[in-house]
């Protein structure tokens, strides 16, 4: 049987290791948006998985011993969670409206016809999409293990110092 300690380790190592995984293909697929796009969907995107690995960071550097920290661990862990949301509704708005390149070629005739291709992949989108329903997955358990957390501290009667009352 695996220690509690180590327990508590691999599960907050884990949300941290989707969260990246999300942010990496994040930043490979907002590479290939348009340029005239990039004040609007790419920053926000962007952002929000920048808040993403920074809110995951800091709850995996948090050690949650009190009451206290454990508070703090869950609502980094609740921010997280919150950009999962906005990346998965953009996501889901690329998947329906995906940005277009425009350009001409020449049919068999010799007449110039416009063609459309999307800048990216849709099979890359629904990988993003998979990844960012793995990581909410991942996250949501870890914000009702901290809350299961603050149940026990809230229990014990310990005060937000850590002392016990």
């Amino acid at each position: 049987m695996v220690p509690k300690s180590k327990q508590t380790e691999s599960v907050s190592t884990e949300y941290l290791r989707q969260a990246r995984i999300v942010w990496r293909e994040l930043i490979s697929i907002a590479k290939k948006l348009p340029k005239s796009r990039a004040l609007t969907e790419t920053q926000y995107i962007c952002r929000a998985g920048y808040d993403l690995m920074q809110a995951t960071a800091e709850a995996d550097g948090i050690y949650a011993m009190t009451q206290v920290e454990s508070a703090q661990r869950l609502s980094c862990l609740n921010d997280a969670y919150g950009r999962l949301c906005l990346i998965a509704m953009l996501i889901d708005a690329w998947l329906d409206d995906m940005p277009q390149v425009v350009y001409t070629e020449r049919d068999q005739n010799g007449a110039e016809i416009q063609v459309k291709k999307p800048f990216v992949k849709m099979e890359r989108l629904i990988s993003l999409a998979g990844s960012v329903s793995n990581t909410m997955k991942v996250t949501k358990g870890a914000i009702k293990s901290e809350r299961h957390r603050l149940k026990q501290f809230a229990s014990t009667g310990e005060t937000d110092n850590g002392e016990f009352s």
